[in-house]
């Protein structure tokens, strides 16, 4: 299914939680994310993208913006 982030967040959320509730989670534009549903929901991968496959830091979107700002 083709979705926008907000979608993507809540279902992988409550995939992971069992609650409806959003957790803090990065979801890039054109991002892979993989959920298996049967008896138990599985996440076999998130936010993957192909022109990153190896992200050179763990900051999210918002903090690298910040930090150029602050630059």
């Amino acid at each position: 299914m083709v979705v926008h982030g907000g979608v993507i967040r809540a279902l992988v959320s409550y995939a992971l939680t069992g609650e409806r509730r959003l957790l803090a989670l990065e979801v890039h534009p054109c991002g892979l994310s993989v959920l298996d549903i049967g008896e138990k929901t599985l996440l076999r991968a998130h936010n993957i993208v192909a022109y990153d496959l190896l992200p050179e830091s763990r900051l999210s979107t918002m903090e690298m913006l910040w930090e150029m700002y602050r630059a």
